[in-house]
């Protein structure tokens, strides 16, 4: 019985990607009668109705270029690669490993958390439109404003920017003096209208009111010093266009409030307790570098029918960056930062099992599914991953060998207005002409979603194709010109150059990232390449190919 011809390196990059993307599993489609046995590997059968579930999940990109029945092998070796892997990771005890066990039952505990909160919450989850246009009412989520800012490192000097303000000196030029921000140049100007929901809690009070024109009274006080605003200009968007964010948000809230409300259900009907000492524990380490005494790490911390959560997973599922999360300063706090976490997941989980969710065939199926992938990708990262480092030293030769690569093209800066017809960009150009502001004209007018929260800000690099007209002519084009109406690809622009800038080499800083992961990602593929041939090898006898039903099927196929 006749395998795959030998085109080892592109199946076996396919086989790297199909790891790493997870794309296989059991077959849910339905055919008539019994579907052909295509190939065997030890006990695990592949058949047609497995090929054609598998091949309708292949993204164009890992898909087999292959016709015929070579391509039918083709796209089985793929198959007969991952069981091969599975078996491999089985053999070397892979399912034990402290971290593989953990992330499989953190895989678990969401999918059952989901499927509790679906089937307890139902449609309360589901966000209204009259709930979404109520909100937006509320928080007037249309308005979008362009601030300007001064920022300076004392709250004395900020109240001398106000008193300079009050008196009539002009803010971009305060800016320009005094201010210690990047856009200090620019007067200030953040080039971009920002929403209610982008905007920090502290200047979101400070500014949200302000109309186009005014000014903070009052210094705010910022990580790096203190600011004062002054809004340029006002912006507003439709609810339509807002609708989509704003139902993510409320979504959101629904699922907490939720997830809060089971949690409180089920805290009771599994008489959940928390411990005092463990608690004691947590308020200990707060603040501190969270390192944890031997026989503090398996003491309860909460206990509940059918589990217990030790102070060390509490400890964990609490630290960021090496300590604690800030805050905890009681044990209301600890017990309300634990319900979001590791406490409040235990619980969920618990009560999914309860109700019978674990025993599901639907969970079952998911279970097995994600226990393979998670086999592969260990085995992967073993047989690859692991084995492969990096040294500073060939990272720069490769940037002194390739200096020519990491060219950046040369660009321009304009602000724009594109609109639909040459009459309309015709009168813009007269409004412009006749002193109206084309940054407030581009909020207005512009078709390019991006240049309209910038007031038509466009920064154009010499490969972008499509706005190729666009950056020739603003290479022949004088600063402040105002050019057009030009044609692009069926629209009008009209535009100011502001900034032109050549052709330079980047930075080894800028590039080191990329070419570290290019030398990592081709060093990877080489390894992994090896080690799936010996792995064919080591278990040829246990892959068996039925090559009458291979050649049934691509002719089957053929026909269609």
């Amino acid at each position: 019985m006749k395998a795959m011809p030998d085109r080892s390196a592109c199946r076996l990059w396919k086989s790297k990607w199909l790891v790493l993307w997870g794309l296989w599993g059991l077959s849910m489609i339905a055919c008539s009668g019994d579907p052909r046995a295509l190939v065997k590997v030890d006990e695990v059968v592949i058949d047609e109705t497995d090929l054609g579930f598998f091949e309708t999940k292949l993204p164009d990109y890992l898909n087999s270029p292959y016709k015929g029945e070579e391509r039918v092998r083709d796209l089985l070796q793929s198959m007969v690669d991952r069981e091969l892997m599975v078996m491999e990771s089985i053999k070397r005890g892979y399912p034990e490993l402290p971290e593989v066990f953990r992330r499989f039952s953190e895989i678990q505990s969401r999918w059952l958390i989901g499927q509790l909160m679906a089937t307890e919450a139902g449609d309360r989850l589901q966000v209204s439109e009259e709930e979404a246009r109520a909100f937006f009412a509320e928080y007037d989520l249309g308005r979008f404003v362009l601030p300007a800012q001064i920022i300076v490192e004392s709250e004395d000097q900020a109240l001398a920017v106000i008193q300079k303000l009050e008196a009539g000196e002009k803010f971009a030029e305060i800016a320009r003096d005094e201010s210690i921000a990047e856009n200090a140049a620019m007067g200030g100007d953040l080039r971009k209208f920002l929403g209610y929901g982008d905007l920090p809690q502290d200047m979101r009070d400070a500014l949200w009111k302000l109309e186009v024109g005014e000014f903070t009274r009052q210094p705010v006080r910022l990580r790096g010093g203190y600011g004062v605003y002054r809004i340029l200009d006002v912006s507003r968007k439709p609810f339509a266009e807002m609708a989509p964010r704003i139902v993510k948000f409320l979504g959101k809230k629904k699922v907490a409030q939720e997830r809060q409300r089971l949690i409180d259900r089920w805290s009771q009907r599994l008489e959940v307790r928390y411990h005092r000492a463990g608690i004691d524990a947590l308020l200990t380490l707060a603040g501190e570098s969270g390192e944890l005494a031997e026989d503090v790490e398996g003491q309860a911390l909460v206990t509940y029918d059918g589990g217990i959560v030790p102070v060390g997973e509490g400890v964990r599922t609490l630290m960021r960056k090496g300590r604690l999360l800030p805050g905890l300063a009681d044990s209301s706090q600890v017990v309300m930062a634990l319900q979001r976490g590791v406490v409040g997941d235990s619980i969920l989980v618990q009560a999914a099992r309860r109700t019978g969710l674990s025993e599901s065939e639907e969970f079952v199926k998911f279970r097995e599914k994600r226990r393979r992938e998670l086999l592969a990708k260990e085995l992967w990262r073993h047989e690859a991953r692991y084995k492969v480092e990096v040294g500073d030293d060939e990272v720069r030769q490769v940037y002194e060998d390739s200096t020519h690569k990491f060219v950046e093209p040369g660009g321009v800066d304009v602000v724009e207005i594109l609109v639909e017809e040459r009459e309309e960009a015709g009168n813009l150009r007269e409004r412009i002409s006749a002193g109206e502001d084309m940054g407030w004209l581009a909020v207005q007018f512009t078709i390019r979603e991006d240049a309209r929260q910038a007031r038509g800000r466009l920064h154009v690099h010499a490969i972008d194709r499509d706005l190729a007209p666009l950056y020739d002519r603003a290479q022949s084009a004088v600063p402040e010109e105002l050019v057009g109406p030009l044609e692009i690809g069926g629209n009008y622009s009209i535009f100011k150059l502001v900034g032109k800038e050549g052709a330079r080499t980047k930075s080894f800083e800028q590039v080191e990232p990329a070419i570290r992961l290019g030398i990592r990602k081709k060093r990877e593929t080489e390894l992994f390449e090896a080690f799936m041939e010996d792995l064919h090898s080591h278990y040829s006898e246990q892959v068996v190919w039925f090559d009458d039903n291979i050649k049934a099927v691509a002719e089957s196929r053929n026909s269609l």
